[in-house]
């Protein structure tokens, strides 16, 4: 049986749990918050996988409530309770470890003061759909958390380019530094020989004698 409650406007929202078949999905919890060995990651990515075919979160964990809607819905709109209002506690077993920090860092879904997400919709005119909105748009908020939150594998190709510019900047570097050392030997050695063609001129210049 639903509890009807008042909220912070006066308006009365039923609250209760939603109850389906039971729903298997890997726990969590066996993964670590941070994915550091490759198998891990690959268990990660298959939790993902399996998260998002088998239809995200079992509905059972929501907890879900009902609201009169300021939405679409004709004469029915603010006289039937339409509007969805869904949270999902994140201690929830079903939540990524390792996607709870990025979960609550989003600033639209996540609650503090609950520490849950928190979803309403009332833009369709029926219960159902708006709850099924709800439910839509925090599994898919869960699922591409948890996905950007797997260090993706390493590029080959982009690998590749990396080394390739490297090894060319290298080998310009050091045709740069030859090309100044050859520079500096050539000035070295072009002084040297100035210097000694200037002594032997002053030598030379010394036996003649100047006409007057």
């Amino acid at each position: 049986m639903p509890l009807v409650l008042k909220n912070s406007n006066g308006l009365l929202i039923q609250i209760r749990r939603v109850t389906i078949a039971p729903h298997f999905l890997p726990l969590s919890r066996v993964l670590k918050t941070r994915l550091q060995k490759e198998d891990t990651k690959n268990l990660a990515r298959s939790w993902v996988r399996e998260f998002s075919e088998r239809g995200g979160v079992p509905k059972r964990e929501f907890e879900v409530g009902y609201s009169r809607s300021s939405g679409p819905g004709g004469q029915h709109v603010n006289k039937t309770s339409t509007k969805a209002n869904v949270r999902l506690p994140l201690d929830c077993r079903w939540i990524p470890a390792w996607a709870k920090r990025d979960l609550r860092a989003h600033p639209t879904y996540y609650v503090v003061r609950t520490d849950s997400l928190q979803v309403s919709s009332d833009v369709h005119r029926s219960q159902s759909q708006n709850l099924a909105e709800c439910l839509r748009k925090i599994n898919f908020q869960i699922e591409m958390t948890a996905s950007n939150a797997i260090p993706k594998p390493p590029d080959i190709k982009k690998m590749k380019r990396i080394e390739n510019h490297e090894a060319k900047f290298e080998r310009t570097k050091k045709l740069a530094k030859q090309h100044v050392v050859g520079a500096l030997l050539f000035s070295r050695i072009s002084s040297r020989y100035a210097i000694r063609y200037s002594q032997k001129a002053i030598k030379r210049g010394r036996g003649k004698v100047r006409p007057e």
